[in-house]
């Protein structure tokens, strides 16, 4: 059986278009095509309706030659079947897709067809306030264009001036067609982050090498975004992306996993340089908690970060099963007008403590069962009678605090010429250490006396002592005490 057309010729929407076709075995048919035409993508979409498109506008014009088996398609290794070839150019083509809000707008670009493949030149366009540039290859572009459960690989050069994630990754907004509208509307909504969907689609694998050159999401700007990223089996990674923000330079390499459909996995490795510790904590909302927040903190943060961090599609993070390393140092340091340390000025002027200053802080902190674990670590300042502050602890999600401090008093008033950049003379174990706790919620915690810390203090003290006098009876020399080394990691020195 045979249908054979020759040399049809036609018009839609004063759209020309012709070509020849022949339509052989119904039962396992083979197509031969060629067509060339200068269509109105709105008129065809109308005549030959796609599922996931709801409507288009604007102009393609096709010349394309097609000879092969309609099923030679669905397999990768049938391709070399299938002779393709031809060109299609978009010109100001707008799509809207069925499960997205926000239009593909102002489409042009070539595609050059080969066999199952095409090849995309300056293919540009805006997702809502979105633009892009694609240049590089669709594979198994028809495949994935006319049979079902086809996947398409792209493999290109993604440039972009501006990505608005607050709209790349909405599911509320409806029908917005105006730039940067996705933002506006965003300031409204509630902290639940129902706004926010991942959906990524198992017909769809990608290679990216991407720069863009300012992106967005809620209060993080950032700019000059570099790297390779890869979709593959829908698990997006990158092995090297970098963009500054926040006054430094973030890196990131890692993957994200979105196969088991309402839990996302995102394993990575960020690193932090000079970022500015005060516009963070505002960037990032002073990370759901009240208690240490923007206006308190200064200084530039360097850090490096192995995490495993889970979401559901809507992005609402499941921070019972989060889990993190964060080695963080943090250069001239600034803690302002914070409130558990007036209570202290007792010990120490006051208008110190209002003004705390630290050339270095080190440490590394740990993140597991919605708990961050602060080992013990040590911080010089400029605070006259308390120049060594020494503090561990824990604070949980819930916003339960349960902090320790170690606090060696210096009795003499003679202060050093570099005491107010943070360095103060003092005299080895010749000073009284003040013990502390600070426990509670941030609007009701309590300072209070360490007293088990004192008790275990004067435990180890004495023990020590009764050693001493034991090697004197037997005749053995005192030995050099040497001035005690910060381990590293947990020194600050200014």
């Amino acid at each position: 059986s045979v249908l054979s057309v020759k040399n049809f010729k036609g018009s839609l929407g004063n759209r020309a278009f012709a070509g020849n076709l022949e339509y052989r075995n119904f039962l396992d048919p083979y197509l031969t095509l060629d067509l060339k035409a200068n269509l109105n993508v709105g008129q065809v979409l109308e005549l030959f309706p796609v599922k996931e498109i709801r409507k288009g506008s604007g102009l393609a014009k096709i010349t394309l030659n097609f000879a092969g088996k309609v099923k030679a398609l669905q397999t990768g290794a049938s391709r070399a079947r299938v002779a393709a070839s031809g060109d299609i150019y978009l010109q100001n083509v707008t799509l809207l897709l069925r499960d997205y809000s926000q239009p593909f707008r102002n489409l042009n670009g070539t595609f050059l067809i080969r066999k199952n493949d095409m090849a995309v030149t300056d293919f540009k366009g805006w997702l809502g306030a979105s633009d892009f540039v694609l240049n590089g290859y669709f594979k198994n572009v028809v495949g994935w264009l006319f049979l079902h459960k086809q996947r398409l690989l792209i493999e290109a050069d993604f440039t972009s001036r501006f990505l608005d994630f607050d709209q790349l990754l909405s599911s509320s907004l409806a029908n917005n067609t105006k730039a940067g509208s996705g933002r506006a509307n965003r300031a409204g909504t509630s902290k639940g982050g129902q706004d926010y969907k991942l959906v990524i689609s198992p017909y769809l694998d990608f290679d990216l090498n991407a720069h863009v050159q300012n992106v967005s999401f809620r209060r993080f700007n950032g700019k000059n975004l570099r790297g390779n990223i890869r979709l593959k089996d829908r698990i997006i990674s990158s092995p090297d992306m970098s963009l500054q923000a926040i006054g430094g330079r973030f890196g990131l390499q890692g993957t994200l996993d979105t196969r088991t459909g309402n839990i996302i996995k995102a394993t990575t490795i960020t690193t932090l340089d000079h970022i500015q510790v005060d516009s963070l904590f505002y960037v990032f909302e002073n990370f759901g908690q009240n208690f240490l927040v923007q206006r308190h903190l200064k200084g530039q943060l360097t850090a490096a970060i192995h995490s495993d961090l889970y979401f559901d599609s809507h992005l609402n993070p499941k921070t019972d099963k989060m889990e993190a390393e964060i080695k963080a140092s943090i250069r001239n340091g600034q803690l302002n007008s914070f409130e558990p340390l007036q209570k202290l000025s007792v010990f120490a002027d006051r208008r110190e403590l209002a003004n705390l200053r630290f050339s270095e802080l080190s440490n590394t902190f740990y993140i597991q069962g919605r708990t961050v674990f602060i080992p013990e670590m040590e911080i010089r300042s400029n605070v006259s009678r308390a120049s060594l502050i020494g503090i561990q602890g824990t604070h949980t999600f819930d916003q339960q605090m349960d902090y320790k401090f170690r606090i060696p008093l210096t009795l003499s008033k003679k202060r050093d010429k570099d005491e107010a950049y943070g360095t103060i003379t003092t005299v080895a174990n010749a000073t009284p250490n003040l013990f502390l706790t600070l426990k509670g919620s941030e609007g009701n915690y309590k300072i209070a006396y360490d007293k088990e810390r004192v008790k275990n203090k004067i435990s180890q003290d004495l023990k020590n002592e009764k050693q001493e006098i034991s090697n004197i009876l037997k005749g053995k020399k005192p030995e050099k005490k040497k001035q005690p080394e910060p381990a590293a990691g947990e020194y600050f020195d200014f």
